[in-house]
């Protein structure tokens, strides 16, 4: 499994650059307020700690079998 996201009281803070790769761009089209699509200045975070630095206040995190057809 792979760290996926982290979660504040009203959705995803940041995805991870490998969920990014697979459905963020469709995340972030239904989620426009929430999240940026990384080629338009979106931030991606591979870690509890990446979250953390963006919202310090965020407490739930998960981790997901990402398929990226390696």
């Amino acid at each position: 499994m792979l760290f996926e996201a982290g979660w504040g009281p009203h959705g995803a803070v940041c995805l991870s650059h490998a969920r990014w790769l697979t459905i963020g761009n469709l995340i972030a089209n239904a989620c426009p307020d929430r999240l940026v699509p990384l080629g338009l200045g979106g931030i991606a975070c591979n870690s509890v700690l990446d979250v953390l630095t963006i919202d310090p206040e965020v407490r739930m995190f998960n981790d997901s079998y990402i398929s990226l057809g390696l």
